[in-house]
C-alpha cells in the first residue's frame, strides 16, 4: 500500500504596494535645466508664513468647490464651476506664485532663483507656468488629509464645519 507523503503548503500573505506617490521634488525646466523643491515639511516659517495666512482666508472656498465637485483628493483636480471675486482669483494666483517661490530650492540656470513672487512674472512664460504648475502640486499634496470633505463635513474639525 502506497502512503501519501503529506505536504503542507504555505501561502505568504498577498501584499500589494501602496499607491505611488509622485516625486515632487525634482522638476524638468522648459528651454533646459532642473530645478529642485523643498518637500512640504521642510519649509522654514519664513518661507511658509504667506503660504499658510492665504490659505486660512482661502480655505472656506476651496472647501466649498471641493464639496460641490465632490472631491476627496485635490491632487486629482478638474475644472469645476466656482464663482469668485476678482480679489479671490487674484488671492489665488498670489498664493500660486507664493508657492512657487517658497517650495523653488535651486535651480541649474545661469539666472538667480526668484526669491520673490513678483519676480516670477518677469520669467519666459513657458518657465512660469511649470515653476507655479509644480509649486501647486506640492501645496495641493500636502493639504490632501486638510481638505477631505469628512473634515469639510465635521464641526469638530479644526477648521469647523461646512457652516463654520
Amino acid at each position: 500500500m502506497a502512503t501519501r507523503k503529506s505536504t503542507t503548503t504555505t501561502r505568504k500573505a498577498a501584499t500589494t504596494p501602496g499607491p505611488k506617490t509622485e516625486d515632487l521634488t525634482t522638476l524638468k525646466l522648459p528651454g533646459g535645466g532642473v530645478a529642485t523643491f523643498y518637500k512640504p515639511g521642510e519649509l522654514t516659517p519664513r518661507r511658509e508664513r504667506p503660504l499658510t495666512i492665504l490659505n486660512a482666508h482661502l480655505m472656506p472656498k476651496f472647501q466649498e468647490a471641493f464639496r460641490a465637485a465632490g472631491i476627496v483628493d485635490p491632487t486629482k483636480l478638474g475644472p469645476f464651476d466656482l464663482s469668485l471675486s476678482i480679489e479671490d482669483t487674484e488671492k489665488i494666483i498670489h498664493l500660486q506664485e507664493l508657492a512657487a517661490v517658497a517650495y523653488l530650492k535651486g535651480w541649474t540656470k545661469a539666472e538667480p532663483v526668484p526669491t520673490e513672487a513678483d519676480e516670477l512674472l518677469d520669467l519666459p512664460r513657458p518657465l512660469y507656468d511649470a515653476l507655479v504648475g509644480h509649486a501647486a502640486k506640492i501645496q495641493a499634496s500636502s493639504l490632501v488629509n486638510m481638505f477631505t470633505v469628512d473634515a469639510v463635513e465635521d464641526p469638530d474639525s479644526p477648521t469647523g464645519g461646512s457652516d463654520a
